[in-house]
């Protein structure tokens, strides 16, 4: 395993981007303050006051002194509820207090160096209060807002560049991500058929915001699962039917030069649907090497090799309907997490990506969610009433943790 693969945030994926796990310590947040907790103790570390919205991501930063945080209330589909706070707080874990602002930002990225800072940046004049349309309780109605995407200057709070983007390009439905090397960044459309955004991925130089390649849904032949794997490229799973003319098509796996849109590898994987998908979805390696599909139901998993077109069937997944799966950082590992309330028995299963065998199967608590793996990858981190970390080798609970004081059932995961 690369270095670069453990130092490269975009490789440590996490269902729920408000918390983040290093392994020792456990970032998150209790309503609308952001928390440091020891992951070996429990004990809270720091409980850091300034947002006044929602919560939607935190990030440490590559050396572990510094973190990140975004607050921001996207508008719901029929009501337009204006964001009371849309901002990025950079944090001193130190000293638990802040260490500056950038306000009208979201869901920044560290790079790998930590020296720069990536994220959605909301355009002027949008995302505000319109005259006459009145309140909502304590919200405002307003324009729906819109985004660009800038690089700033993480400790000085200097903006270097700014990147126009295409509209219907938003913090909800998108992601930034630096390059390993940090001279470029992506937007990356994560596999949702947008029928408004025809972008898979598009690539900006990071000095100058100059757009320099992008890969269109038609490039990418509507493939789900796009990821920007460690190597620069954008990788698209494709398995769709023409239920019109009655003909299967679109069943590759490729990787795709994000600069020349030439098709870096290209692999049929005979995974042909019926009408429609036949998977929940599909979920990459970080480097690009594999991919693999997991059934909607108890069917097997599906692990695919790009380099040598050979797919290995791996054990059944459950028979609840899958909520997310992720890779571990060093490519060795999958969880899948699946059911979505009790009555599902929600459970999260780990399976080994080179055998497709079912490493363990720990059951979820009342409301329970998969929140990450460390960044080296040797546990991963599960919250709900309590928080407990298990050994990936062999999934076994490595300690609980108690990270509330208060008498509440379980963490609110709508905060």
């Amino acid at each position: 395993m690369s270095d670069e693969l453990v130092q490269w945030k975009q490789s440590i994926e996490r269902p729920h981007r408000s918390w983040d796990y290093e392994g020792k310590r456990i970032l998150g947040h209790i309503g609308y303050d952001v928390c440091l907790w020891d992951a070996t103790t429990g004990k809270l570390l720091h409980r850091m006051k300034g947002h006044r919205e929602r919560i939607v991501a935190v990030q440490f930063s590559p050396d572990g002194h510094h973190a990140l945080s975004s607050s921001f209330m996207p508008p719901g589909p029929m009501l337009p509820l204006i964001s009371r706070d849309t901002r990025i707080i950079l944090w001193n874990l130190d000293a638990g207090r802040e260490r500056n602002s950038f306000n009208g930002q979201v869901a920044g990225e560290f790079s790998l160096d930590g020296r720069k800072i990536v994220a959605f940046t909301q355009r002027p004049g949008t995302g505000i209060p319109k005259p006459g349309w009145g309140a909502a309780g304590v919200r405002q109605l307003g324009t729906a807002p819109e985004f660009d995407a800038a690089v700033w200057e993480t400790f000085t709070g200097r903006q270097l560049v700014k990147a126009k983007l295409g509209e219907y390009n938003d913090p909800k439905r998108h992601t930034l991500h630096f390059s390993p090397d940090g001279h470029r960044f992506v937007l990356i459309v994560n596999g949702a058929f947008l029928p408004y955004n025809s972008s898979g991925g598009i690539i900006f130089n990071s000095s100058d915001g100059r757009e320099i390649g992008r890969v269109t849904r038609d490039e990418a032949k509507f493939g789900d699962g796009h990821r920007f794997t460690s190597n620069g490229a954008l990788a698209s799973f494709e398995s769709r039917t023409e239920i019109s003319s009655g003909a299967v098509g679109f069943n590759r796996a490729r990787l795709i030069d994000l600069e020349t849109g030439r098709v870096v590898q290209s692999v049929e994987h005979g995974l042909k649907p019926e009408y429609g998908l036949r998977f929940w979805g599909e979920t990459w390696t970080h480097d690009g090497s594999k991919v693999v599909a997991i059934p909607s139901g108890s069917g097997e998993i599906q692990i695919l090799d790009i380099k040598s077109g050979k797919m290995t069937s791996g054990a059944k997944s459950s028979q609840s309907t899958p909520q997310t799966a992720i890779v571990s950082p060093d490519n060795s590992r999958l969880a899948i997490e699946s059911g979505s309330n009790p009555e599902d028995k929600p459970e999260v299963r780990l399976f080994d990506i080179s055998t497709g065998e079912e490493i363990a199967r720990i059951k979820l608590p009342k409301w329970g969610r998969m929140l990450g793996f460390s960044p080296d990858s040797k546990t991963f981190l599960v919250g709900g009433s309590e928080f407990v970390i298990y050994d990936s080798e062999n999934g076994k609970t490595v300690r609980t943790l108690k990270l509330f004081d208060d008498a509440r059932s379980s963490y609110d995961w709508s905060e």
